[in-house]
């Protein structure tokens, strides 16, 4: 059986080497040449695991639009979406890609719920003066932070220091802060085009941080401090996206989390758990044979 990962994910990665193990050939489609070589980087590591590779990889790279997204996935006899958790778009694309070419398609979602601050997160830290503010979207985080500056700004007290850390895809809304370029500080990929994208809003060289993370607590709370920065923008991405070492960091350091949720996914098709896909996809083998 062929199969098609959309990947972008340390999960698409961990998928595609265990349907690899299972005999299945597993072709992963990433954006970025970045995305290839986390791939490759990560299969030379599992190398050594006790899981041995059955089936056949490779690598397609370029970022597809709705049509040749359908094109694809008519060579391929399952699809798996396992592209971020906030690339909501992406994933329309590749829903209506399968539905118009009669494809089987799996949604592999980000874990969240392993998290212990999922359900009720303020509830687990006894600090009465932290507390993470929840909000739908980048964009109602922005307008908020503008309103709070102009309440500040109006009683004539300094304007907090902002940290980026939802990488550099919605920058745009904070370009409208007030002297947003010498207080806002942007946390993104260690790739060019991460890096233009913020120099094309405007924010200084010395502001940009490109790093791949997840990263630690302590290494997030050494850049909270360098930085001097006084709020955090993240988005509640459970224990792969690292939102535990932020948030414990950002207490640390007593900041104010400012945190996007993470878009709700459910029915048919949408799973949490790689082995139950494919465990649907051997059943799937052993119908037709």
């Amino acid at each position: 059986m062929k199969i098609l990962v959309f990947a972008g994910t340390s999960e698409a990665r961990s998928f595609c080497h265990k349907a690899c193990g299972l005999g299945f050939d597993v072709t992963a489609s990433v954006a970025t040449e970045y995305g290839k070589e986390l791939i490759a980087e990560d299969f030379s590591f599992r190398a050594g695991s006790s899981l041995s590779v059955g089936g056949a990889l490779s690598v397609i790279q370029g970022r597809l639009d709705a049509h040749s997204m359908k094109n694809l996935v008519c060579g391929f006899d399952a699809v798996v979406d396992a592209t971020h958790p906030y690339a909501v778009e992406v994933t329309k694309n590749i829903k209506i890609a399968c539905d118009a070419a009669g494809k089987l398609c799996f949604r592999l979602l980000r874990n969240i719920s392993d998290f212990p601050l999922s359900s009720d997160f303020n509830s687990c830290f006894n600090d009465l003066d932290f507390r993470i503010e929840k909000f739908d979207s980048i964009e109602k985080i922005a307008d908020f932070i503008r309103a709070e500056d102009e309440k500040l700004f109006r009683a004539d007290k300094s304007l907090p220091s902002v940290f980026l850390s939802t990488g550099s895809k919605e920058l745009l809304p904070f370009t409208r802060l007030k002297d947003y370029k010498r207080r806002v500080f942007v946390r993104v990929l260690p790739i060019l085009e991460s890096i233009k994208k913020c120099e094309e809003c405007g924010f200084l060289k010395k502001n940009i941080i490109a790093m791949q993370g997840p990263f630690s607590a302590a290494l997030n709370e050494a850049m909270f401090r360098e930085c001097k920065a006084e709020i955090l923008v993240t988005k509640i991405s459970g224990k792969n996206g690292g939102f535990y070492e932020k948030i414990t960091a950002a207490r640390k350091c007593g900041m104010r989390v400012l945190a996007v949720t993470s878009p709700h996914e459910c029915g048919e098709g949408v799973f949490k758990s790689e082995d139950e896909i494919l465990s649907v996809l051997a059943e799937n083998i052993r119908a037709v044979s």
